[in-house]
């Protein structure tokens, strides 16, 4: 994922960035990053904030665990639950 699409993606779907630099999601919708590498494949789940430094990602989730990442083995980002106001999607039967 180039910078540009990264940080399109990241406005979009996060809420606020606090003053040492993460941009957190809101607190009913954590993010999921997918990444891949020379054949290996990550998803980091329940992802609360993400910080960038250059060609490096960070992101911090929900356990308090702390994953670096290459920002170019990002291939997707998605959020659950609520975002920009929009209600998530409820199946039938589940509530």
């Amino acid at each position: 994922m180039t910078e540009k699409e990264l940080e399109a993606v990241l406005k979009t779907l996060l809420t606020k960035t606090t003053k040492d630099g993460w941009a957190e999601a809101a607190e009913s919708s954590p993010l999921t990053l997918y990444v891949s590498h020379s054949g290996g494949t990550l998803t980091i789940t329940r992802v609360e904030a993400v910080k960038t430094d250059g060609e490096v990602v960070y992101a911090r989730t929900a356990k308090k665990d702390l994953f670096g990442v290459s920002r170019a083995s990002i291939f997707g980002v998605s959020a659950d639950g609520l975002t920009r106001g929009l209600p998530s999607r409820r199946p039938a039967g589940f509530g």
